[in-house]
């Protein structure tokens, strides 16, 4: 009987350099689009905010390039596992039809305007009740 390879605790020093360079490009996608959106910059001879769909598309590269990073290392394929098996997961579930679902939508309203409703004859009787004790 072949034995279950481990699965934790296997991270090495190069895992941790992958770590570092995802988190350091995913901290310089976010700075770099807020950063160069409040800032001037002078290019073609005028001052100009770098468009916003230039910073979006930066934004997404060094986002994909920070998680292709992660991928690569012993936690991201770990969860790389997690993420596909939860999609099976979610792939084998029996969702409700739609009779099912206009039904239990329909007893949700109910039961929020009954709550609603019991819920403003109970602040009523504390006003009354209060009224009579403070007298006015």
């Amino acid at each position: 009987m072949a034995a279950k390879p481990e699965t934790g605790a296997r991270t090495s020093i190069l895992d941790f350099i992958k770590l570092g360079v995802a988190v350091v490009l995913l901290g310089f996608a976010i700075g770099q689009f807020y950063y160069f959106g409040a800032h001037p910059l002078i290019y073609g001879g005028t001052a100009h905010q770098v468009p916003a769909a230039i910073r979006l598309v930066v934004l997404l590269v060094a986002l994909a390039l920070s998680v292709l990073a992660a991928r690569f290392t012993a936690l991201g394929a770990d969860s790389w596992r997690y993420l596909m098996s939860a999609r099976g997961e979610v792939q084998r579930m029996v969702w409700p039809g739609r009779q099912q679902t206009i039904q239990a939508t329909i007893a949700v309203i109910v039961l929020v305007v009954a709550l609603g409703v019991f819920m403003w004859l109970i602040d009523l009787i504390l006003q009354f009740a209060l009224r009579g004790l403070t007298g006015q």
